[in-house]
């Protein structure tokens, strides 16, 4: 990959609206995607914070890599700009003292 790209990861909720978002450069900065090798797997876990008063309804884990200069993401083998995961959000466990 001859450019830097940056992952953005997001949560939506069933309306397709953003509830929790984080954006960074792969492994914080550490493997930029200029170093990767043809067909090599990085893996970059990310966390988000997600809002306390989330519900169970359906949600989606957005993942895409996009150039910070001009927006534009990187076309993927099927010709989709982003990868889409359902997503299944349980609450906590409430603790009592």
């Amino acid at each position: 990959i001859d450019v830097d790209y940056t992952l953005t990861a997001q949560l939506l909720d069933a309306e397709q609206q953003v509830i929790a978002q984080r954006d960074s450069m792969p492994l914080d900065g550490t493997a930029p995607t200029t170093t990767w090798a043809a067909g090599e797997i990085v893996a970059d876990p990310v966390t988000l914070d997600i809002p306390a008063d989330v519900g169970r309804e359906p949600h989606h884990l957005l993942l895409a890599l996009y150039r910070v200069e001009t927006g534009e993401r990187l076309t993927l083998p099927n010709g989709d700009d982003h990868l889409t995961i359902p997503v299944t959000i349980n609450s906590p466990p409430v603790t009592s003292n």
